[in-house]
């Protein structure tokens, strides 16, 4: 990035000492670039003043070198004030000590305006929910920087949480290696919410595609990020359209998703409570797979021993304080579920073992669940009425799933009876089965408050 940066000085330097031919039309597009590549509307205006005097024909006054900006830095998006560094904020904005701290990254120089949109919006809410906020700008080949300068003190993490407003990971711009951004984080040591900005698609086509993002938004807002360890990829803005008086026709500008930050924030703010949360009161959820449905499946996996591995992180969170009680000493857990029948549609039966060794759920009370949840005429209209046929006994649901102190385990609920499996695992508009439903309403009775699926 840097040398990239000295090639296109000293071609524009050229064009300045020698404007003659190429060598001119070479050093004014390094000009034109560099306005484009700082960004904000001074730098606008004045590329596209040098664009119309030298190609137009415009006779208009010259204008002045780029305005520069520092690569990195605090900027307050809600007071439109910008800081030189961390103190500076600091000694501005006073933090509360019993309140989280959440860091904002968004981009600097080009991309600053579109990036501060949905910035702003969450900036609003958080505040609003109370958290304190370290606003950050950076280009994108100083992210790294911007994260040390700016979310540390004496060397310390200031952050709770981060959200992350620019696309691609966070050193694919920077003349650094991936471990790098890995020691970072790992000393960062605070989960970073990716904020999915669309920032060339239009909300309201968004809305209504039943893709949702596309493959490009999906590799550089979701897949990309996630290799940074980045989580909770919900779409924050798009483009809508408005009509200028400026211009003849319709334009385009970055506009938030409040719903989406609404849900995205909520997010964060529950992130942040369980991490406050001792680890002796956490409940924590573990699915174990089984599909398709039957004993010979449970806890399947390619090259792994699913049940020896969960029997070990087990082991480790009760030495880290979990509440992990009641495991079976003398048998493992494939075993275990095994005998009290607690499976995806057993082909050898054993429900009435399943009811009374498992959870149970019954109709009423799925309905009350299921209405707090989606509308639950979507979900029987597909299905049928509850308590249906799938995973039942009784005129109750079966919840195949056992508590080991603050933890449960539960067998992965069936997709549905597979005589169409084509349209259970393809058609998109296709609610999620009754018993996938049932289950879900059981871990909310639960109160697990985090869920692992393996």
């Amino acid at each position: 990035m840097r040398s990239i940066q000295r090639m296109m000085n000293l071609v524009e330097k050229g064009g300045r000492i020698l404007p003659f031919g190429k060598l001119r039309h070479a050093g004014n597009w390094a000009r034109l670039m560099r306005y484009w590549h700082q960004g904000g509307e001074e730098n606008i205006k004045n590329m596209l003043t040098l664009g119309a005097m030298e190609y137009l024909g415009f006779d208009l006054p010259k204008p002045p070198p780029p305005r520069v900006y520092p690569d990195y830095g605090v900027f307050d998006p809600l007071s439109g004030q910008s800081y030189s560094d961390l103190a500076a904020y600091r000694s501005a904005v006073p933090v509360d000590p019993e309140k989280p701290v959440v860091g904002l990254l968004f981009y600097g120089g080009m991309h600053f305006s579109q990036s501060l949109v949905p910035a702003r919006e969450f900036a609003r809410q958080l505040k609003h929910t109370g958290f304190n906020l370290i606003p950050v700008f950076a280009t994108a080949g100083y992210n790294l920087q911007a994260i040390q300068a700016c979310f540390f003190s004496e060397n310390k993490p200031m952050v709770d949480a981060v959200v992350y407003f620019q696309w691609f990971q966070m050193a694919t711009f920077i003349d650094s290696t991936e471990p790098d951004t890995i020691r970072l984080l790992k000393k960062l040591n605070a989960p970073i919410f990716t904020a999915c900005p669309m920032f060339g698609r239009e909300i309201e086509k968004w809305e209504e595609s039943d893709q949702g993002l596309s493959p490009i938004e999906t590799l550089t807002t979701i897949i990309l990020p996630e290799l940074d360890g980045m989580i909770e990829p919900i779409p924050s803005a798009g483009l809508r359209e408005k009509t200028s008086p400026g211009v003849e026709g319709q334009i385009k500008q970055v506009a938030p998703i409040p719903d989406r930050i609404d849900r995205s924030c909520r997010r964060i703010s529950r992130w942040l409570t369980l991490r406050s949360k001792p680890a002796a009161e956490k409940k924590v959820a573990f699915i174990v797979f089984n599909n398709p449905p039957g004993e010979d499946n449970l806890g399947s996996a390619a090259y792994l021993d699913t049940f020896a591995s969960l029997e070990r992180l087990l082991k480790e969170m009760a030495a880290r304080g979990y509440t992990v009680t009641g495991l079976p000493q003398n048998q493992d857990l494939h075993d275990y579920l095994q005998d009290r029948r607690l499976i995806n549609m057993p082909h050898w039966g054993g429900e009435n073992t399943a009811l009374h060794q498992g959870g149970q759920l019954t109709g009423p009370e799925y309905a009350a669940l299921l209405e707090a949840t989606v509308p639950g005429s979507q979900v029987t209209g597909e299905w049928g009425l509850p308590p249906g046929t799938i995973m039942t006994c009784r005129e109750q649901f079966i919840l195949p799933a056992v508590e080991f102190g603050n933890v449960l385990l539960g067998v992965q609920p069936t997709r549905g009876i597979h005589a169409d499996p084509d349209k259970i695992s393809h058609d998109k508009p296709c609610r999620p089965t009754t018993s996938i439903w049932h289950f879900t309403a059981g871990w909310k009775r639960y109160g697990s408050r985090t869920v692992s699926c393996m």
